[in-house]
């Protein structure tokens, strides 16, 4: 950190936004004289002090503006060893990886479930932009194929060749009224568990993942409860690999 400042409040003039260190970006495009406060602040992460550096090295210190704190884009992904990308003609900041495979354009190598009552397929709606979605269906224990106490299981399999870093997405139980559990692993080679996800139902909370793939040949996508009482949904939202580059 650079030392011995003494707090202090300066004047600047912004131009179609305001870009400090990196790319801290107001969307507002206008112009207009806005007052900032630096004062010595200290960037902590697992309880080693940071020094957040621009593109070329030299110190960037964060500011206080209308009482938040604003730190540089790039000193702050360096830390944690994110890309960064600046687009000028679209004035976006991009954090990571901008290539992506999405998971339902791709083709899966297999499938299992335990009745022919319960199914997963390609999901879009206007709610729910892109992914899969896992089905579970009640009459598969009226009818006989799951007995009271069993637990339903779905698993789909998908080749990825050591083709990408990380998986994302976003786990959302899709009806509100459901009450049965629904949880979700994911596993690579060797049944190597990867992820597994708390138990969702009606009342759960979407629940953002992300997890590392790199090296792995396939990933393994389970879903699996016991559904007996209203059956329902579970949806991979968003559902997309990261490209190693």
């Amino acid at each position: 950190m650079l030392k011995g400042r003494k707090s202090r409040l300066i004047s600047i003039f912004v131009v179609t936004g305001l870009i400090i260190g990196s790319f801290t970006v107001f969307a507002k495009q206008s112009e207009e004289i806005i007052k900032i406060l630096y004062s010595n602040i200290k960037i902590m992460i697992d309880g080693v002090e940071y020094e957040p550096k621009d593109a070329n090295g030299y110190p960037v210190e964060p500011f206080i503006y209308n009482g938040t704190t604003y730190l540089p884009v790039r000193g702050i992904a360096n830390a944690f060893g994110s890309s960064v990308n600046w687009n000028p003609e679209t004035m976006t900041v991009s954090l990571g990886s901008s290539k992506f495979d999405w998971l339902e354009q791709m083709g899966y190598v297999d499938y299992y479930t335990d009745s022919n009552l319960n199914n997963f397929k390609l999901y879009s709606n206007e709610k729910y932009s892109r992914g899969i979605k896992f089905s579970f269906d009640r009459g598969a224990y009226h009818e006989g194929t799951l007995k009271e106490t069993d637990v339903a299981k779905q698993k789909v399999t998908y080749k990825i060749d050591k083709r990408y870093n990380k998986f994302y997405t976003t786990l959302v139980s899709e009806d509100e009224t459901r009450q049965d559990d629904v949880a979700v692993k994911f596993y690579g080679d060797n049944n190597k568990l990867l992820y597994a996800s708390p138990s969702l139902n009606g009342s759960s909370k979407p629940v953002d993942i992300n997890f590392d793939v790199s090296g792995y040949d396939f990933l393994y996508v389970e879903a699996s409860g016991v559904c007996r009482l209203w059956g329902g949904n579970i949806i991979l939202d968003n559902a997309r690999f990261s490209i190693a580059e």
